[in-house]
């Protein structure tokens, strides 16, 4: 049998998208970066940007350059169903009981 990693769809096309924190918090503002993730905080969205330095940071959509006609609902149904869980423990079973088993070497004691 074949195992196929299940396809798993990220909620928001806004991932990837370069983005500038236009509102003045914590020296971020004025900083640009990709975004990486989405969250909600209460009825808010949020983003995590990776900023052009590598450090991330969490902003509130409305903080960001983003097009308020472009920022996401917040989903009633879940992201994950049961069934999804189902075939991914099944996939997962399948990997651990496929993988060949590791072989350790003894490393030279160095004098």
């Amino acid at each position: 049998m074949l195992y196929i990693a299940p396809f798993i769809i990220h909620a928001s096309p806004l991932i990837d998208r370069a983005v500038r924190i236009v509102k003045y918090h914590r020296r971020v503002g004025g900083q640009v970066g990709i975004v990486r993730d989405l969250f909600w905080k209460g009825n808010e969205p949020w983003l995590v940007i990776q900023l052009t330095s590598g450090r991330r940071v969490a902003v509130a959509y409305g903080w960001t350059d983003l097009p308020p006609e472009a920022c996401p609902t917040q989903m009633t149904e879940p992201e994950l169903l049961p069934s999804g869980l189902l075939e991914m423990a099944i996939y997962w079973r399948g990997m651990q009981a496929h993988r060949p088993p590791r072989c350790f070497q003894a490393r030279p004691t160095r004098r």
